[in-house]
């Protein structure tokens, strides 16, 4: 097992400044040959120190990737920063690299601590999880895919596949997003209103199976009495929100926007542009279906989806040919 770490010595002498003569307190060897680059943070600190356990091994990231079964890619990212490695790649990339005692307790100690981080994708959204998980009264446009909250399992797995998300990662990604749905569970769970375009029921998300399924739970969340459903038809043609997704959160204390048409999510409760979002949502739900109706729509593309499993009707060509225009493709999460 990975050692805990020394917290006093990992917070003086790693985060606030790494040195290579630096030492923790007696017994502790947290500082003794690290690099004396300054890290952001504790997850950048560990690349630094992976990638140069490396160098000093010889070894280029394909043949690293090679010797622990990864991507080079995935070399890349444990060594800017960009992902944690798992326990068993940790200890095989000190192993392979020759990493020995002192260096070898720090490196544990640091990769500990950055386990216990949120990644960039996690800390960006967390604002909104927050909200999410507090508010009373919840709204979602959604022009293309359904929002993560009423997402079954092997819809949201093979949205994060699409992604390209690590093969490491996606499990604990679909787990994170499928336990976000507890909120519409509980008694005390907020009012939620989600409209979507019509052709969300109509692109292919993983497997006609899966879309079968997807269409099966909408259904059933039509008929809970604080979920409301609505379909915009796709004989409505343009309207107010094809500019992209629009998700609203609100609570006691303020109400939150959810921006995901940009290159990084952003979340804000700036009045004016929540004050824009929220006329946009009231002109695309008006424009929608009443929930009778909408749910007679969402059984019709079940049956569709149904059909296709059996092969009684031929499988269409169904793509997502939009949505990374509208840049609705991130991690965990955006999850």
């Amino acid at each position: 097992m990975t050692p805990r770490p020394c917290r006093r010595c990992l917070t003086t002498v790693i985060v606030k400044k790494m040195s290579s003569n630096s030492r923790g307190h007696r017994g502790c060897q947290v500082g003794k040959g690290l690099s004396t680059e300054r890290p952001e943070n504790i997850v950048h600190a560990l690349g630094m120190q992976l990638r140069a356990a490396r160098q000093a091994a010889g070894a280029t990231q394909a043949q690293l990737a090679e010797r622990l079964s990864v991507t080079e890619g995935l070399i890349s990212k444990f060594e800017t920063g960009g992902r944690v490695p798992r326990e068993e790649h940790f200890a095989a990339w000190m192993t392979v690299c020759g990493v020995r005692a002192p260096l070898l307790p720090a490196l544990q100690c640091m990769w500990w601590l950055a386990r216990t981080q949120p990644d960039t994708a996690s800390a960006q959204m967390g604002p909104w999880f927050e909200t999410e998980s507090q508010a009373h009264t919840l709204r979602y446009w959604m022009p293309i895919l359904l929002p993560g909250l009423v997402q079954v399992e092997g819809y949201a797995r093979a949205l994060f596949v699409a992604w390209r998300q690590d093969p490491e990662a996606i499990e604990d990604l679909t787990a994170r997003r499928i336990a976000r749905q507890s909120i519409l569970d509980g008694r005390e769970g907020p009012d939620v209103t989600i409209v979507l375009w019509e052709p969300v029921l109509q692109n292919l998300v993983g497997s006609p199976e899966v879309m079968r399924d997807q269409m099966a739970h909408l259904a059933d969340l039509c008929d809970r009495p604080r979920v409301h459903l609505h379909i915009l038809p796709s004989a409505t043609g343009a309207n107010m929100g094809m500019s992209g997704p629009i998700s609203l959160a609100t609570t006691p204390a303020s109400e939150v926007l959810l921006n995901e048409g940009l290159p990084d999510p952003v979340v804000t409760a700036e009045a004016v542009q929540v004050r824009g979002a929220s006329i946009t949502f009231n002109n695309v739900r008006s424009d929608a279906l009443p929930r009778a109706e909408s749910r007679m729509v969402i059984v019709e593309a079940m049956e569709g989806w149904a059909k296709e499993c059996s092969g009684e009707s031929p499988v269409t060509a169904r793509v997502l040919p939009t949505v990374t225009a509208l840049n609705l493709a991130s991690p965990v999460t955006r999850s």
